[in-house]
C-alpha cells in the first residue's frame, strides 16, 4: 500500500478542540484531509478548511509529523 499524504489542524479556543465527522462516519476527526498531487501541506490544509467547515484561514505555519501506519 502506498503513503497517503493528509494534512490536519488541531483547532483549540478556550480549551476547546474542534473536532469535525464527516457525511456517513462513526467517528469523529480532526479537520483536514488528503494532500493533493503538487499541492503544498499548508495550502491542502487551507483547501480543506474552507471545503469541510467554510473557513477562509490563514494557514502561516505547520508541523510535519511523521508516519501512521
Amino acid at each position: 500500500m502506498g503513503v497517503i499524504r493528509v494534512a490536519i489542524a488541531t483547532l483549540v479556543r478556550n480549551e476547546t478542540l474542534l473536532v469535525v465527522r464527516k457525511r456517513g462516519a462513526r467517528f469523529f476527526t480532526q479537520a483536514g484531509g488528503k494532500i493533493e498531487p503538487g499541492e503544498t501541506p499548508l495550502a491542502a490544509l487551507t483547501r480543506e478548511l474552507h471545503e469541510e467547515l467554510g473557513i477562509d484561514a490563514e494557514v502561516a505555519a505547520g508541523q510535519e509529523l511523521d508516519q501512521l501506519m
